[in-house]
């Protein structure tokens, strides 16, 4: 047996030696593995940090964005109310000017334009039961309307009152007229009117 000592010994030898060719092989596929895994651990991380960033960026923006829309639907709710307030100061204003010299050289402008507007010869005026036109205040638009338009024109006070305040001056048969009332006044300036209330928010 002991003649073959040196085969076992070589036999013992060569599967140390392979064993550890095995297990040095082993170790460097379990560092590869570690590296690996640790990378892939890595782009897990900065790919989840990228995705909590852009959803704490949509969160932000979707949280502006509530925030405006809220902003917008007080300043429209605020807007709403400051015309509908401002409106009506408006109309109370007006109706406390009645009978007054300004506003009674305003109506005299307002017959004029409403006049020169129909072109014709002859046209009547029409105002509220509280509101009075005079026969010199007829005489000052006719004067305006002849230098404006160097045309003479005939103007009649009507004597079916309006509902509402301001004067409507139409032909005489009232197939046409030009309405010059303080409603119809506003609904003209109104864009200039809210765009001055919109500029105060």
């Amino acid at each position: 047996m002991n003649n073959n000592a040196p085969l076992y010994d070589g036999i013992i030898e060569s599967a140390k030696a392979e064993a550890e060719g095995i297990l040095k092989k082993g170790n460097e596929e379990i560092a590869e593995l570690k590296e690996s895994y640790k990378t892939k651990i890595l782009d897990a991380k900065k790919h989840e940090e990228y995705l909590t960033s852009q959803k704490l960026k949509e969160i932000r923006l979707t949280r502006e964005n509530y925030m405006k829309n809220m902003e917008r639907s007080h300043q429209g709710e605020e807007l709403k109310n400051l015309k509908k307030y401002s409106q009506k100061a408006l109309f109370e204003e007006m109706a406390k000017k009645v009978g007054t010299r300004e506003y009674e050289k305003a109506v005299i402008y307002w017959i004029a334009e409403g006049a020169i507007a129909l072109d014709a010869d002859k046209v009547r005026v029409a105002t509220s039961k509280k509101e009075t036109i005079t026969d010199k205040m007829i005489e000052k638009a006719v004067s305006i309307v002849e230098k404006v338009v160097s045309r003479k024109v005939e103007i009649q006070i009507d004597k079916k009152p309006l509902s509402t305040q301001g004067v409507v001056v139409s032909t005489i048969d009232g197939k046409i007229a030009y309405n010059n009332s303080i409603n119809v006044r506003f609904m003209r300036l109104r864009a200039d009117f809210e765009r001055v209330l919109e500029g105060t928010l």
